[in-house]
């Protein structure tokens, strides 16, 4: 299997389709039947900055060459060009939220960098709900609490 083979597209109208080719993967499954592609962190968090991409089974098409995978007899998967992209026939969106796991503050330029769990869309940022406190927990804490909101 070449994981990197596989491109994911939104439509087989190709003027219209956007399209991301999986950079990496990798698979633990037997030769069988079904094969399951492990997407990797990066390459799924690059097709979620594309909204008009797998969201939903509408737009979350699959095309490949013939190199990606072969058969016990080496023989090549039939290929499956763009403009006959197979569509997904079972879809689960993206329903995990996006968690703040780190951040860091830069006195000197004023600047913090966030870093989520994964992919957010920065427009959408309120920073009035920014706070930075000089405690880290304030419940049952009878300390004078020092925040600024940004």
């Amino acid at each position: 299997l070449q994981p990197q083979e596989i491109t994911l597209q939104s439509s087989t109208v190709l003027s219209d389709s956007t399209f991301f080719r999986l950079t990496e993967g990798s698979t633990i499954s037997p030769s069988g039947y079904v094969v399951v592609v492990n997407i990797t962190d990066a390459d799924l968090n690059s097709i979620k900055k594309n909204e008009g991409l797998a969201t939903d089974m509408n737009n979350t098409y699959l095309s490949h060459p013939p190199t990606m995978i072969t058969d016990e007899r080496g023989l090549k998967v039939v290929p499956r060009k763009p403009e006959d992209a197979l569509r997904v026939t079972k879809f689960t969106e993206d329903t995990t939220d996006p968690q703040l796991v780190n951040y860091e503050l830069d006195m000197d330029t004023g600047v913090i960098h966030l870093l989520f769990s994964e992919t957010v869309k920065a427009t959408t940022l309120n920073r009035t709900l920014l706070t930075l406190q000089n405690i880290e927990n304030t419940t049952g804490n009878n300390s004078v609490v020092i925040s600024f909101t940004l």
